[in-house]
C-alpha cells in the first residue's frame, strides 16, 4: 500500500495530512521527496503515531505537553527501560491520537551489546468500531534518535 496517493482522486473522504518524509536526499537537508502529497486513512494514523513518538515532550512551543518522553530510557537495560518506555508511549498515544484504540505496545531489544538497539511495536485499531482489523506501527528507536541527531552508545 503506497503511503501517498498517486492522484487527487485517490484521496478518500476521511482524514488526511501532509505526508512527511524521514529521509533526505538533498545536500541542504530539506525533505522534498513527498512535497504536496497527502497521507490518508491507515497511513495518516501511522504518521500521526510517528509524529507523537518523534516529538520530545516540550518541543512544540504551542503545545508544550505534546510528544513523548520515551527517549529518557533508551540507554537503559531492557528490563529497566521496558515499563517506562511502554508507559510513556501508551500515555502519549492515548492522549494525542484519539482516532485509535491501542491493542498493545511491545518493546524488544535487538542487540544485547547495545542498549539503544530497541524496537517498538505499536498495535492499534480504529476507535468506534470503524474497522476491527488490527494495524501496527513499527519503530526502531535507535534509528529514530539517529534521525534526530542524537548519538547513542
Amino acid at each position: 500500500m503506497p503511503l501517498v496517493p498517486s492522484t487527487i482522486s485517490d484521496v478518500g473522504t476521511g482524514f488526511a495530512q501532509v505526508a512527511l518524509s524521514l529521509a533526505s536526499d538533498r545536500a541542504d537537508g530539506l525533505l522534498n521527496d513527498r512535497a504536496a502529497r497527502l497521507a490518508t486513512d491507515v497511513d495518516d494514523i501511522h504518521q500521526e503515531v510517528l509524529l507523537v513518538l518523534y516529538t520530545p515532550l516540550g518541543a512544540d512551543i504551542h503545545r508544550p505537553d505534546f510528544g513523548c518522553e520515551w527517549w529518557q530510557w533508551i540507554d537503559s537495560p531492557i528490563n529497566y527501560a521496558r515499563p517506562h518506555i511502554v508507559r510513556a508511549v501508551v500515555s502519549a498515544i492515548e492522549r494525542w491520537v484519539i482516532r485509535i484504540e491501542l491493542v498493545r505496545v511491545v518493546l524488544t531489544q535487538r542487540d544485547d551489546n547495545n542498549y539503544a538497539s530497541k524496537d517498538l511495536l505499536v498495535e492499534w485499531k480504529f476507535a468506534d468500531g470503524v474497522a476491527e482489523q488490527i494495524f501496527s506501527s513499527n519503530v526502531r528507536l535507535d534509528d529514530l534518535l539517529a534521525s534526530l541527531g542524537v548519538i547513542t552508545q
